[in-house]
């Protein structure tokens, strides 16, 4: 299950995964604006930098709708997690990505 969520408040109202005009309009609202970072976050007990190979958007990179669909795809398998969220959070010139793992 994907959710793409946007700030302000992305964990406190999660967009269901079958509002898929929603996230598809916040992703493409972020196109091409400058990653200032990329987080794994959400389970304690794992060490998200071992997941940051697997990652298909980088700190510095243009943001890419395509790039993040195939972040989470990759990360689905490599933790077998039940769910990897999409928080975008947009900042002054850049948007900072927060990979939500459960």
């Amino acid at each position: 299950m994907h959710n793409f969520v946007g700030h302000p408040n992305a964990l406190q109202n999660p967009v269901p995964t079958d509002s898929s005009a929603v996230k598809r309009t916040e992703l493409l609202s972020c196109e091409g604006q400058t990653v200032s970072c990329v987080e794994v976050a959400g389970r304690p007990d794992l060490d998200a930098e071992e997941f940051t190979p697997v990652l298909a958007l980088h700190a510095g990179e243009p943001f890419s709708a395509a790039k993040i669909e195939q972040s989470v795809l990759a990360l689905e398998p490599a933790g077998k997690f039940q769910d990897v969220r999409v928080d975008l959070r947009p900042e002054l010139e850049c948007v900072r990505v927060l990979l939500i793992i459960n």
